[in-house]
């Protein structure tokens, strides 16, 4: 029988302070760092401390980035397998829980989907940790970054670029779509990107017009609908359908699905990493071997665990009836704690 979290709280008493009354700033740095340590038992704790404070797009958001930043050739299908959690979690928000979604948090299928993700997540190969790249503010002077024009021609682009695009864009679009045509350079494509997006960060200060044509395949809010970045995903989606390989287009279009996920003003340059990781695809070797599953078992394991995680985190739980029997209770702030609790977790 599932074991329920009954709640006085909304979400919005849980904005900076968990459900545990954890600072969410550090509960987030604690999944990361589980995740990074391959510690399961910890990584689904803090899952759960997430899930119970109704942080659910949080959630996605470091389990997208983190896996797009250090795993990502080591275990290819993993963003396909994301995207589609991602469609059956929006399909159980959107078909009961639009008017509170905290409440989702008490759905067996809900916590089975971010319990599974954490576990495959943590046994994951991870690669080398991708590297933001900086762009140089002279850089954006066009008589000192003629160096970096590699492109033997402006055509290789051209064939994407609309007429309601910027102009300025031109160039660097060509560049970017010749490195991940022509010479497979990672860091030459990332840098292209990474260009892009802090031009229109630059044109915003200066409120200066930067917009594209609207494309067709933008699922956002009609404010962001016009974004630089999309130009970015077309040269994208174009180049995996070139590449005539289902596995490459499937990864690079879910990932574009995960990109999209409530995108804000400042999500190109927030979510860069997805950018890079699908340079990656486009330009490193793809193994397609690899599993997205190392191990059912684990998995299974973990998912047949979710009771005892929740029953442990229901004994913060706060009720109308018995607040008063908190006040004088010393709060469990301190993560030493917590860490001790989840070695006594790890026998179950």
């Amino acid at each position: 029988m599932n074991v329920e979290i009954q709640d006085i709280r909304e979400i919005k008493d849980m904005r900076i302070t968990t459900f545990s009354k954890y600072k969410k700033t550090e509960v987030k740095k604690a999944l990361l760092k589980s995740l990074r340590e391959n510690k399961i038992e910890y990584s689904l704790h803090w899952c759960v401390e997430m899930l119970c404070s109704g942080h659910f797009l949080d959630l996605w958001s470091i389990f997208i980035l983190y896996s797009c930043e250090n795993i990502h050739l080591g275990n290819p299908k993993l963003f396909v397998y994301l995207a589609k959690r991602l469609e059956s979690f929006r399909y159980i928000v959107r078909n009961g829980y639009g008017s509170n979604e905290l409440y989702v948090r008490n759905h067996n299928e809900v916590r089975k989907i971010f319990f599974e993700i954490c576990a495959i997540i943590s046994q994951s190969k991870r690669k080398h940790s991708l590297q933001v790249i900086k762009v140089h503010p002279t850089d954006f002077d066009i008589t000192t970054i003629s160096d970096k024009f590699n492109a033997p021609n402006s055509k290789y682009a051209k064939h994407l670029i609309r007429d309601d695009d910027p102009q300025e864009l031109l160039i660097p679009c060509n560049e970017l779509y010749y490195h991940l045509f022509e010479t497979k350079n990672n860091l030459m494509a990332c840098y292209w990107c990474q260009w892009i997006i802090e031009f229109e960060i630059i044109c915003k200060k200066k409120k200066k017009k930067c917009m594209c044509e609207t494309r067709s395949f933008v699922k956002v809010d009609d404010k962001q609908m016009k974004d630089c970045v999309w130009l970015v995903w077309e040269i994208f989606l174009d180049i995996s359908d070139k590449k005539n390989d289902k596995l490459i287009v499937s990864i690079v279009e879910s990932l574009l699905e995960l990109f999209m996920v409530r995108y804000s003003s400042n999500g190109a340059n927030s979510r860069k990493m997805i950018l890079y990781c699908v340079v990656t695809f486009l330009t490193e070797y793809v193994d397609k071997e690899i599993p997205c599953v190392n191990n059912v078992f684990i998995v299974e394991s973990c998912i047949s665990k979710i009771n005892n995680y929740f029953q442990e985190i229901k004994k913060n739980e706060q009720k109308p009836a018995t607040d008063y029997l908190f006040n004088n209770v010393e709060k469990k702030s301190n993560l030493d704690k917590t860490m001790a609790k989840l070695e006594i977790m790890k026998k179950m």
